[in-house]
């Protein structure tokens, strides 16, 4: 009644069982995994729209300078102006 064929189809049968359940098992992990980086993802948008809106970019930082550093040139050129003129007074 239980000769070796018997025994062989009983292992084969725990064994196909175990590699299904791992099969199975790696398929639910694989599903979490992308489930967790579909959210990331999601939150990774979420902070660049903040970043975007929030914080100066590049271009737009350097025009700023420029036309700042243009605004000191002209001030410290009225500055010379009313020195000589103070210059000017003084010496009368």
């Amino acid at each position: 009644m239980f000769d070796e064929k018997f025994f062989l189809n009983v292992g084969m049968a725990l064994v196909s069982a175990l590699v299904g359940w791992l099969i199975k098992v790696i398929f639910d992990r694989n599903n979490e995994v992308r489930k967790a980086l579909d959210e990331l993802k999601g939150e990774f948008k979420a902070f660049q729209q903040y970043v975007e809106a929030k914080y100066q970019q590049k271009e737009l930082a350097k025009s700023e300078i420029s036309h700042l550093e243009q605004t000191l040139t002209e001030i410290k050129q009225m500055l010379k102006n009313i020195e000589a003129k103070v210059d000017k007074k003084a010496d009368k």
